[in-house]
């Protein structure tokens, strides 16, 4: 396993006043793993995954992509440096594979289509190789 964070968090500080979503918030992402967030209401995991995908400023704190300073101006900036957030169930599309619902709207960025491009080159592009798109 690689020893570079894809992703890195320091710090992280989110306030909405009075309430402190997130208090000193520290998390790392090599390429390739997953990592669940699970906490009750108002734990502040949807407020840490607002942060990176852009939809929040964080109050302090720094975010590190591959190793860079990452602070997203907005979702579409952090789209721009492959980000995203895919919602609750209520935001996928049921006859869909995990990637195509995660590239909604972006197909034409593949040559031959998400559904025929082969599962590892097409992982591999987005630094996944150990899983599949179903």
């Amino acid at each position: 396993m690689s020893n570079r964070f894809l992703l890195e968090a320091k710090n992280i500080i989110k306030t909405f006043p009075p309430t402190v979503a997130l208090n000193d918030v520290h998390f790392c992402l090599r390429p390739g793993e997953i990592h669940g967030l699970m906490g009750e209401n108002g734990s502040g995991k949807s407020t840490m995954c607002s942060i990176v995908s852009g939809i929040y400023p964080y109050d302090s704190g720094e975010l590190f992509l591959d190793g860079e300073p990452y602070c997203p101006k907005n979702m579409i900036d952090a789209a721009a440096k492959g980000v995203c957030m895919i919602v609750q169930e209520q935001g996928t599309f049921a006859s869909t594979t995990v990637a195509e619902n995660i590239f909604i709207g972006k197909e034409k960025q593949f040559h031959n289509g998400i559904r025929r491009m082969p599962h590892r080159r097409f992982l591999m592009s987005f630094r996944c190789s150990t899983l599949t798109p179903e």
